[in-house]
């Protein structure tokens, strides 16, 4: 067993001058729990069973988020039970601020996605075939009957002509423990080079 200055590895609270980090250690407080990168088409990344009473906030971070399909919009929906039991009610609420430009032009607007029975982001922007989105999506109190589930994001893709950047906020109109999270498009597979991590936020 290494006993830097005379103590084991579980009761060391800070590194010694000079080092940055160190494997096996925590380094701050940002936690990786999960990541799950596809290797080929599947219908939805499920992340089941992943709240719980040790963080209070949960962080999803998308990299090269791809769709199979032309029209299809990036959703997900909480798991209510530590399976894969998809809790669909009209308790979802969504609203969202965004902007598309090409080459040629731009607008802005806003947009809100309301009792759905699944988070709709993308601000109505939809997701195109197999160009690479990336984004990240906060998911705060999920774990907590006692409050709502909120979240928030910034999500860009492209529609097919524009880049769009979408920022979401959004909650759960009702007080109920989530235990996990499903994503998916609202049609099509997601595509082959996906990949979506999973962080817990220390709650101090």
């Amino acid at each position: 067993i290494i006993k830097p200055n005379n103590n084991t590895i579980s009761a060391i609270t800070a590194l010694p001058s000079g080092c940055s980090s160190a494997p096996g250690l925590p380094s701050g407080g940002l936690v990786h729990l999960q990541t799950t990168n596809l290797s080929s088409d599947t219908a939805q990344i499920d992340f089941s069973n992943v709240f719980s009473a040790t963080y209070k906030s949960y962080l999803f971070v998308f990299n090269q988020l791809k769709s199979k399909g032309t029209s299809d919009y990036f959703i997900s929906r909480f798991f209510s039970d530590t399976g894969t039991t998809v809790y669909s009610s009209s308790n979802y609420e969504l609203v969202g601020g965004w902007a598309n430009a090409n080459s040629s032009s731009n607008s802005d607007g806003s947009d809100r996605a309301w009792g759905l029975g699944y988070f709709r982001f993308g601000s109505g922007n939809v997701f195109h075939q197999n160009t690479p989105g990336s984004g990240h999506l906060y998911v705060h109190n999920p774990y907590d009957s006692g409050n709502r589930a909120t979240v928030e994001g910034h999500i860009g893709t492209h529609d097919g002509t524009y880049h769009t950047t979408n920022h979401q906020w959004g909650m759960i109109t009702t007080g109920a423990r989530m235990y996990g999270m499903r994503f998916l498009t609202t049609s099509t597979d997601l595509g082959d080079g996906t990949s979506i991590s999973l962080y817990g936020l220390a709650n101090s």
